[in-house]
């Protein structure tokens, strides 16, 4: 029951997978309908500002993503680039707001796009999760790294090795859903579970 609770995660990454298309001749479009299926993985805040962005600056925003999602560049890199860019378009628009494309925001972009490589972060998840491992947290900025190292790891030590626990994870997915063969989403479900569901009310 648990993990059937997170299946729209899976179906929102294959979602974004069917309609993502940086080349589509109306990217704000095609953005607002890759991202419709993300639920709560992204604060409201967070969407309506860079849908608010990409409507003013199509083109700048447009640049950012195809940045961002440059896998022949280093990541920390482009999700700094991304977060500064963003939230500089932003204070063109009103210099009160910021761009509010952080960590968070920028996993979910990121891991819609390569789901066998990214994963779905929160910070508050984040701080269990090395607390588990015995690790210092990291400084602002560089919490995502660590976590996918994290979870790398985990998935490696633990997850490759649980074969039927992927049969049965695996049976139970809809077809609408991303079939997730790097186990990622899986990996994460599993720690969610563990970390996160029963400790707390405030789900993704």
């Amino acid at each position: 029951k648990p993990h059937s609770d997170e299946f729209y995660k899976y179906e929102a990454i294959q979602y974004f997978q069917n309609y993502w298309n940086i080349d589509a001749p109306d990217f704000v479009a095609m953005l607002g309908n890759a991202l419709k299926k993300q639920t709560n993985l992204l604060f409201y805040g967070y969407l309506g500002t860079i849908q608010k962005v990409a409507s003013r600056f199509p083109e700048q925003t447009q640049q950012q993503f195809q940045k961002l999602f440059d896998e022949g560049k280093e990541l920390l890199a482009r999700m700094n680039v991304f977060e500064r860019t963003i939230d500089s378009l932003m204070k063109q628009i009103d210099p009160e707001r910021s761009g509010m494309q952080d960590e968070r925001a920028m996993a979910v972009y990121l891991t819609f796009r390569y789901p066998d490589k990214y994963y779905f972060f929160k910070d508050s998840f984040y701080t269990k999760f090395v607390e588990l491992f015995n690790e210092k947290k990291a400084a602002k900025g560089l919490k995502y790294a660590h976590y996918i190292w994290l979870c790398d790891e985990f998935k490696e030590k633990y997850v490759f090795r649980d074969k039927e626990l992927w049969q049965i994870t695996n049976a139970t997915l809809p077809p609408t859903a991303w079939p997730d063969a790097s186990r990622n989403v899986l990996t994460q479900d599993i720690l969610y579970c563990g970390l996160d569901q029963y400790q707390s009310v405030n789900y993704w």
